[in-house]
């Protein structure tokens, strides 16, 4: 009988010991939220599983690929301040729902939409200059909304901050018989921005409540840019609201020029004269060619922050674009001592052939073949 006892005992523990091991297993997150590591230094690491915005396909109806992509690293760039990369993660806004991305772009109306951003309907003109020159009835002056949600290191899974960029439209039509367009002064859009951030913040702080609590929320103003232009637009100032206290604004002062531009001659003398030499050298590499080579600069605080190159033309070998980009990357030097990184394109007309990029004058030169 101890024999068969101490058998059925042995079998006992066993079980248990496995019913243990299973009900772990099972019980074992396989989604619990991680995130990536990242590529380039002083970046956020991005939260998985990765959601897309409720909102995105929103984004590419009213706004162009230079804008889409530069309102979003912008405003990490400045949430940074905030929200340091070094203790937060990121992920796409999930607060802002279809829904209510839709209520507040339209007009406020105080009987259908007292949420709405844009202002109401009314036949008092509206000036777009301090000189009060150039008017127009009932302007867009919201014309997207981009929200970024930060997490804490330690805790993936509860959002700990939001940034939103509002995105201000500066080309107004003021005829709308002959499409006549005018420009609103960034010092106009600016005042008009820093309201609509105001009546934002106190909506996400009553109506989502639920969802954003006392999250410490950045929001930045954002000016687009003409239609025409080759240039993406830039932001004009930004609030972090703690809690549900009133914040102070602060000014940023961002614009991007072209390189071969009157701007540019007048406010960055030294850079255009620098890119017009290594201009000309490039286009008298290549004497059967003549690669078109276009350059624009982000410029913060008057300081040259990043550099865009891109160089195409009718290229007939690898041969030729790689002795290209060894010209391209000899002539750098002549940026003197640069601290900003400079990227550059070499396409073969509007095909990307190989992209280029130097982060500081004493880095080395990395290039990538696309095509």
């Amino acid at each position: 009988m101890k024999q068969i006892k101490s058998v059925a005992l042995i079998v006992l523990v066993i079980a248990v010991l496995l019913g243990g091991c299973s009900k772990k297993t099972v019980d074992t997150p396989n989604d619990a939220p991680t995130s990536l590591n990242t590529i380039e230094s002083g970046d956020y690491s991005t939260v998985q599983p990765f959601n897309v915005s409720p909102t995105r396909a929103s984004h590419g109806l009213y706004l162009g690929k230079l804008d889409l992509i530069t309102i979003d690293k912008r405003l990490l760039a400045y949430s940074k301040s905030y929200f340091s990369p070094k203790s937060y993660s990121v992920s796409e806004g999930q607060i802002i729902t279809n829904d209510v991305y839709s209520m507040l772009l339209k007009k406020y109306d105080a009987n259908t939409n007292i949420y709405g951003l844009n202002p109401e309907t009314s036949d008092t003109p509206v000036y777009l200059d301090g000189g009060k020159t150039i008017s127009m009835v009932n302007p867009i002056l919201v014309e997207d909304i981009i929200e970024k949600n930060f997490y804490k290191n330690s805790s993936l899974g509860t959002v700990a901050g939001i940034s939103i960029a509002v995105v201000m439209r500066t080309e107004q039509i003021i005829n709308s018989s002959t499409g006549e367009t005018a420009l609103f002064d960034d010092a106009l859009l600016y005042q008009y921005g820093q309201q609509i951030a105001n009546k934002l913040s106190n909506y996400l702080r009553s109506e989502q409540a639920d969802k954003v609590g006392d999250l410490p929320i950045y929001v930045a103003i954002y000016a687009t840019a003409s239609q025409n232009s080759y240039l993406p637009g830039h932001f004009l100032g930004g609030a972090y609201y703690e809690s549900r206290e009133a914040a102070s604004f602060t000014a940023i002062n961002e614009s991007w020029i072209m390189l071969t531009s009157d701007a540019a001659q007048k406010t960055q003398q030294s850079l255009s004269s620098q890119f017009s030499f290594v201009k000309l050298e490039i286009q008298r590499f290549i004497t059967n060619e003549s690669p078109g080579f276009v350059g624009r600069a982000l410029i913060v605080d008057n300081a040259v922050s990043e550099l865009y190159i891109e160089v195409s033309g009718g290229f007939k070998s690898y041969t030729e674009v790689n002795a290209l980009a060894q010209k391209i990357n000899s002539l750098l030097s002549n940026f003197g001592d640069y601290s900003y990184p400079i990227s550059i394109e070499i396409k073969n007309y509007t095909d990307i052939l190989m992209t280029m990029k130097s982060d500081g004058y004493q880095s080395d030169t990395v290039s990538i073949w696309v095509n």
